[in-house]
């Protein structure tokens, strides 16, 4: 390498490719990457899916999972099968549906009714 020119960084691709945008379920979990929903110290956050968007627009609408038992919410129990601890279901969030893809959000499973009557009473 000539003295005085720098050597450039090497591109390292993402280990897997992102998949197309698409509409999550209602009432399903998900691994969210937080940022697309901005203003969270965790990197990834369990989320169930309230709304979809029928019309153009239209954010998906979350509500996000914490283990912090002190927040307000609809408390959930621990589930080691999914990996998740005990928690609770505590704040709303809207997404662009353009964002909503693989690996940004990754399925878990689909939330239990009666909690999921809980989520909705409480935040919709």
């Amino acid at each position: 390498m000539a003295h005085g020119r720098k050597q450039h960084a090497w591109y390292v691709p993402p280990t897997w490719p992102a998949s197309s945008p698409y509409l999550p379920v209602v009432a399903e979990l998900y691994w969210v990457d937080t940022l697309l929903y901005g203003n969270d110290p965790a990197p990834r956050r369990p989320a169930v899916v309230l709304t979809v968007p029928t019309v153009v627009h239209a954010p998906i609408q979350i509500v996000t999972r914490t283990t912090d038992l002190e927040t307000d919410g609809v408390p959930h129990p621990r589930q080691p099968g999914l990996g998740l601890d005990e928690g609770v279901f505590s704040d709303l969030r809207n997404v662009d549906k353009h964002h909503w893809h693989a690996p940004r959000v990754t399925p878990i499973a689909t939330l239990d009714p009666e909690t999921m009557a809980e989520v909705l009473r409480r935040f919709l």
